[in-house]
């Protein structure tokens, strides 16, 4: 599979040409941006020298900036519904890092309609057969599990009414070779 394929896939669009209009897209707004720098700056020390300061904040300020230009190439290029979808997704991640209402292996960091825990499942299911995989969490996060595509199979469930100090106890250290996870 080449890139241009790998890039269909990951950005669900149907042909190589919309894959490089997006391309186009993002490679005019960055020009874009790299090119309002000087004069911006410019205008705004008038003709002095610029502090280094001045360079680091505009590229941090120029986001806002860049997303809606990258909406505006999209409507020139005929690509308004593929950014706007993009934008979306960029401003979920971002605001999702300030949310404390998932924990992270629930998230879809990556933007690909995954989750981490998710993305964990596909990587062992490579080496390690399905009916071997338990996912052992807290109790509020039953619906989570789920929502990430993840069965639940209430034969298996079992709940946890002792501690872990409790259970643990009943196992010898020199016993066991277990690796002990506990929430913080």
């Amino acid at each position: 599979m080449n890139w241009i394929d790998r890039l269909k896939e990951r950005w669900k669009v149907e042909s190589a040409f919309q894959v490089v209009v997006i391309l186009v897209v993002f490679a005019c707004t960055g020009t874009t941006v790299w090119y309002i720098k000087e004069p911006t700056l410019h205008y705004l020390f008038d003709g002095e020298a610029m502090p280094l300061w001045a360079s680091i904040s505009y590229w941090v300020l120029i986001l806002p900036v860049y997303n809606l230009l990258l909406l505006f190439y999209g409507l020139v290029f005929g690509q308004f519904r593929f950014f706007w979808s993009f934008e979306k997704r960029f401003f979920q991640r971002v605001l999702s890092i300030f949310k404390k209402t998932k924990p992270k292996q629930f998230l879809d960091i990556l933007g690909i309609g995954k989750s981490l825990i998710r993305l964990t499942f596909e990587r062992f299911i490579k080496i390690v057969p399905a009916e071997n995989i338990f996912i052992i969490t807290n109790e509020k996060y039953r619906d989570l599990v789920a929502e990430a595509g993840f069965e639940i199979n209430e034969e298996a469930e079992a709940t946890f009414e002792r501690s872990l100090d409790e259970w643990l106890a009943e196992f010898p250290a020199e016993d066991s070779q277990a690796i002990v996870v506990r929430e913080m």
